[in-house]
């Protein structure tokens, strides 16, 4: 309905300020509605769970010798070394998007994700 009275207040070739942000009001109240359905029914699906586990990496489970042999084949192919001394001090805490901008400058975006993604 509040594009219908947007497509109006267009045809008319009027500049009705106050139809169109009457039109954009209701597409805000309808998104904010819609928001609000999906939030009730996302809430709904975690009302059973008893217990929620939340692992911050290295808390439960240590898996640095995951992530540096991970590093080590994916930068080898690239002709590049990775000890363990370069991985704490140069990639530890750090997102893969983060490290791989800093090591491949000339990557655009894409690249970035791409080479991310393979690692």
């Amino acid at each position: 309905m509040a594009q219908k009275k947007e497509e109006q207040a267009k045809k008319s070739g009027r500049s009705d300020t106050a139809q169109v942000q009457g039109a954009l009001r209701e597409k805000a109240a309808q998104a904010q509605g819609a928001l609000r359905e999906n939030a009730v029914g996302e809430h709904a699906k975690f009302r059973a769970l008893r217990a929620l586990l939340f692992d911050l990496d290295g808390t439960l489970s240590h898996t640095d010798p995951l992530h540096l042999q991970a590093w080590q084949k994916i930068l080898a192919d690239s002709g590049m070394n990775v000890d363990a001394d370069f991985y704490r001090s140069f990639i530890t805490g750090r997102t893969t998007p983060q490290v791989v901008r800093e090591l491949f400058p000339h990557f655009d975006e894409a690249a970035v994700m791409e080479f991310s993604e393979r690692k």
